[in-house]
């Protein structure tokens, strides 16, 4: 079964795939990233959402952290494209455009993932629960 993007049963979803891995998934760099979302499809106002990952896990939420490192504006496609698909071209791309900002501290954006086996499975399971 898929779920929209961004959708309540997409982030029950995401987060039962996230707790599959929990423990088995190499650590990723610690960023605290609020996110404003733009132009969710059937909603007008921006989606506010957060990465966390001092955990050492990337856990991707709905609502914004107090306190963040850095926040990015940004649109819903590129959105789609960076934490379902992995492409970060995508954030490259919309940065140059001007359709993504960032507020904070930029370096934490430059950090590299590292995925492994465990976490690059994941994803794939993200991929085919997203409309």
């Amino acid at each position: 079964m898929s779920y929209d993007f961004l959708s309540e049963q997409w982030f029950k979803a995401a987060r039962e795939i996230r707790e599959s891995i929990r423990g088995k998934a190499a650590a990723q760099p610690k960023i605290r990233m609020n996110l404003v979302i733009r132009d969710v499809p059937g909603e007008s106002a921006p989606a506010h959402a957060h990465v966390d990952s001092t955990s050492g896990l990337i856990e991707f939420e709905r609502g914004h952290l107090e306190d963040p490192e850095v926040t990015v504006s940004l649109d819903y496609s590129t959105a789609k494209a960076m934490f379902v698909l992995g492409d970060m071209q995508a954030s490259i791309q919309a940065y140059s455009l001007g359709t993504l900002t960032v507020e904070g501290d930029a370096s934490k954006l430059m950090q590299p993932m590292m995925p492994d086996p465990t976490t690059l499975a994941a994803q794939r399971e993200l991929v085919a629960i997203t409309n």
